[in-house]
């Protein structure tokens, strides 16, 4: 099993006692939802082994040596999109009614309880149906995995300013734990330097499972998008071409401040004038398409190597 796929298995922590009735629900037919599992498991091992075979690792997508994105590209990034909304509507429905539980904001009449249940006992089907679409989508689009995470996080992140926080108010990966503190040369991570005792039991806060996942989902974006900047880089240098001559400076002064600051993302003191201009005509469509309870899937999904 891929430890992507691993890490969403592990942690798809909604509640001690709504758990509970999950596993009193599903009882004896146990046995066919956990071979429902690994066939799904399967699945997405197999269209990601596709994904990476046609185009490569994560790590190896090379950005356009000038910083431009191609409408092209954009337009082959939202069909993938497009292809998923069905899933990524469905699971955003099942988060939401999760979210309400965990919240407190469910009124808790044996109706809504029951429609609850059901929600949780088909979240971990609908992450994988979620995930093998994405990647059936990538290979029907001719979309590398590395372009996708690129323009997913230039997009969504940096010029249209979601979070890598969002998300529901409970731990949905195996990911969202505690993480290695690291020093920042931009970024004051204020949460980050206060010890809480309770940070690990039951009721943890809302605010501390929220700066976890942000710290995990940054720390991997900045460990899969820095090899991708230093293509860049490299390509600009064998005559890639940039009409700004302070381009190849500005690239070098942002590779520098990633690998200084594990946790930091491309750009986001602005991204360069000639990407913001290739997002900008397609900024309404990409603000459509995106998801708040669905980004820690789509980001666990999608920032591995």
């Amino acid at each position: 099993m891929k430890r992507g796929t691993r890490n969403l298995l592990i942690g798809c922590g909604i509640g001690c006692g709504l758990l509970v009735l999950i596993f009193l629900v599903i009882g004896g037919g146990g046995f066919f939802f956990v071979k429902q599992m690994i066939d799904k498991v399967e699945r997405i091992d197999t269209a990601t082994d596709a994904v990476t075979e046609r185009y490569g690792r994560i790590v190896d997508y090379r950005p356009t040596a000038d910083g431009t994105i191609a409408p092209a590209r954009l337009e082959a990034f939202l069909a993938v999109r497009e292809r998923m909304a069905a899933e990524r509507e469905e699971m955003d429905d099942r988060l939401g009614k999760l979210a309400d539980v965990e919240s407190g904001r469910l009124h808790k009449g044996p109706g809504e309880v029951f429609r609850a249940i059901r929600a949780g006992v088909g979240l971990i089907p609908q992450i994988m149906d979620f995930l093998t679409a994405r990647n059936e989508a990538l290979l029907a689009e001719g979309v590398p995995l590395g372009e996708y995470l690129y323009l997913y996080t230039l997009a969504y992140y940096i010029d249209l300013g979601r979070s890598p926080a969002d998300g529901p108010p409970f731990t949905l990966t195996g990911d969202d734990e505690e993480q290695p503190r690291r020093s920042q040369r931009r970024w004051d991570w204020s949460a980050d330097e206060t010890d809480d005792p309770e940070s690990d039991s039951d009721d943890e806060q809302e605010y501390q499972i929220r700066e976890r996942r942000n710290q995990r989902i940054r720390r991997q974006l900045n460990d899969s998008l820095l090899p991708m900047l230093d293509h860049q880089l490299e390509d600009l240098a064998t005559g890639g071409g940039a009409d700004d001559v302070r381009w190849p400076q500005d690239l070098r002064r942002e590779i520098a401040a990633m690998h200084d600051a594990p946790l930091l993302l491309p750009w986001e003191d602005g991204l360069p004038a000639q990407t913001a201009a290739s997002l900008e005509p397609f900024r309404q469509r990409l603000a459509a398409s995106y998801s708040e309870l669905c980004n820690p899937v789509e980001a666990a999904g999608i920032s591995q190597k």
